[in-house]
């Protein structure tokens, strides 16, 4: 449906309707802005399923050292684990999985 939208519509157009609601050029300018990060070293936790594969592939990439991260993945068994290790403090971030409330 998305494509069909673009194909019979036009990019040009959609984003133009956009930018009636958003400010894009605003938005743009915020996200090239470099600020200080306000944590370097992250401890990330995940689930050893498929949707994980860019975290990990990201660290094989040298994608977060490149962005000065210095990131900790952490393999965890179970979605509860996650949640326990979140609340006490042990993960900064986690894997959101999609069918999980």
């Amino acid at each position: 449906m998305r494509r069909d939208l673009l194909r019979t519509v036009g990019t040009g157009a959609i984003i133009g309707a956009l930018s009636s609601i958003l400010p894009i050029e605003t938005l743009k300018a915020i996200a090239q802005e470099l600020k200080p990060l306000e944590k370097t070293k992250l401890a990330v936790g995940f689930l050893p399923i498929t949707c994980a594969v860019p975290l990990i592939y990201g660290e094989k990439l040298g994608s977060y050292s490149k962005e000065g991260l210095e990131v900790s993945l952490q393999k965890i068994a179970g979605i509860a684990l996650i949640r326990d290790k979140m609340l006490n403090g042990e993960l900064d971030v986690s894997q959101q999985v999609m069918p999980v409330p």
